[in-house]
C-alpha cells in the first residue's frame, strides 16, 4: 500500500567516471545545465526606475534587502560570486511588489 508523501522512485546522481557509476544499473536522461539570470544591485535599481519608480535608489534597495534578510542563503534570492553579490529574478519580484505597494514613496502615483 502506498502512502502519501512516499516516493515511487529515488534517483541518485553520481559522476560518470567513478567505479560506482560503472557498477550500477543505468537509466539515461538528458539534464540541461542552466544558469539563472543574475542582476547587480544597480541593475535592479535601473529596472525599477524604468518602471516609473523614479525615487527608488541603491539606498532604498539596500534598506529593503536588509529588512527582508535578502542575502540569507535559505531564501534563494541571490548568490555571491567572488566578492560581488548578484540578485536572481525572484528578488526582482520582491522589489517590484514592494515598490507597487509603496508607489507614492518612490515617485509613482
Amino acid at each position: 500500500m502506498k502512502r502519501s508523501g512516499q516516493a515511487d522512485e529515488v534517483i541518485e546522481f553520481v559522476k560518470g567516471d567513478t567505479k560506482l557509476a560503472s557498477d550500477v544499473n543505468t537509466k539515461y536522461a538528458l539534464i540541461k545545465e542552466t544558469e539563472r539570470p543574475k542582476h547587480l544591485p544597480a541593475g535592479i535599481v535601473q529596472l525599477i526606475m524604468n518602471e516609473g519608480y523614479k525615487d527608488f535608489s541603491v539606498h532604498w534597495h539596500t534598506q529593503l534587502w536588509k529588512k527582508k534578510d535578502g542575502k540569507s542563503a535559505g531564501n534563494g534570492y541571490g548568490v555571491q560570486v567572488g566578492k560581488q553579490w548578484y540578485w536572481y529574478d525572484s528578488w526582482l519580484k520582491v522589489v517590484r511588489d514592494h515598490c507597487k505597494a509603496n508607489a507614492k514613496d518612490y515617485g509613482k502615483a
